[in-house]
């Protein structure tokens, strides 16, 4: 399922009264292909639940409705109202404004000065980078935009050129990999290629992600040595998280690290 803000009570982008006349102007709805160009994704787990959360609000609070010539009304309200749940005035958005507008509120809420620096004016051609400064992380294999089955709740969906939606639900292939870790890593990343064979702190770093995310290491458990069983799991997440069978090789690099981190 998705948040999405599409159209005024016409099925226009312009006029209309203010507030959801239909309670479709901006609604919940299966996901669908629009076609998506990007997954905007946020690998703080507490930021993609409020997102997703404030998502789900504004859908349901028939104050908030369509029309792209008063979509600034959506943040005024919302930076009185603290969440959109709480909005109580009449007002709109589009489907930008409410993204940006709700990006940025999770960022009062939570403190973070990243998101709170979002701009809630942005149109869609502009929200990528943007939300890349912001701390996001794009996604464009084809697997993230042909079907929800590997999206996580508060994943953003773009078309640059069209349209912006929020995702509320787990896909089917993620529900293993979303949780947020109980703690902080406690060992230090390596900026080095771990490998079947290697040793030490850097092992331990990579088989404590995989933990987390609920992948086996064997019995032996976090014990910094890269053997069979680690191969195993960093090989199964591999072939899960990235669609090219050139990352499928048990090798933790760069990008790997990186994908652990996000997962």
């Amino acid at each position: 399922m998705i948040s999405n803000s599409g159209s005024n009570e016409n099925g226009k982008v312009y006029g209309g009264k203010p507030g959801d006349q239909t309670g479709r102007e901006w609604q919940i709805r299966t996901w669908y292909n629009r076609p998506w160009k990007c997954v905007l994704h946020h690998p703080d787990a507490k930021v993609r639940a409020l997102i997703a959360d404030y998502a789900e609000q504004a859908a349901k609070n028939n104050l908030i409705g369509y029309n792209q010539l008063n979509r600034n009304s959506f943040w005024a309200a919302l930076k009185k109202a603290g969440t959109p749940a709480k909005i109580n005035t009449a007002c709109d958005a589009d489907c930008s404004a409410g993204v940006c507008g709700i990006v940025k509120a999770v960022g009062y809420t939570l403190g973070d000065e990243k998101l709170k620096a979002v701009n809630e004016k942005l149109v869609t051609s502009q929200m990528r980078s943007a939300l890349k400064k912001a701390g996001f992380t794009v996604y464009t294999a084809s697997k993230y935009l042909t079907s929800d089955k590997y999206l996580a709740r508060g994943d953003i969906l773009l078309n640059d050129d069209h349209h912006v939606a929020i995702n509320l639900t787990d896909g089917s292939a993620t529900k293993t990999t979303t949780t947020a870790p109980a703690s902080k890593n406690p060992y230090t990343e390596p900026n080095y290629t771990v490998m079947r064979g290697s040793t030490g702190s850097g092992v331990k770093w990579v088989q404590w992600e995989l933990t987390r995310i609920k992948y086996s290491v064997g019995s032996s458990g976090i014990d910094g040595i890269f053997g069979k069983d680690t191969y195993a799991a960093v090989l199964k997440f591999q072939k899960k998280w990235f669609s090219s069978s050139k990352e499928w090789d048990g090798i933790v690099g760069k990008k790997t690290r990186a994908a652990l981190k996000s997962a």
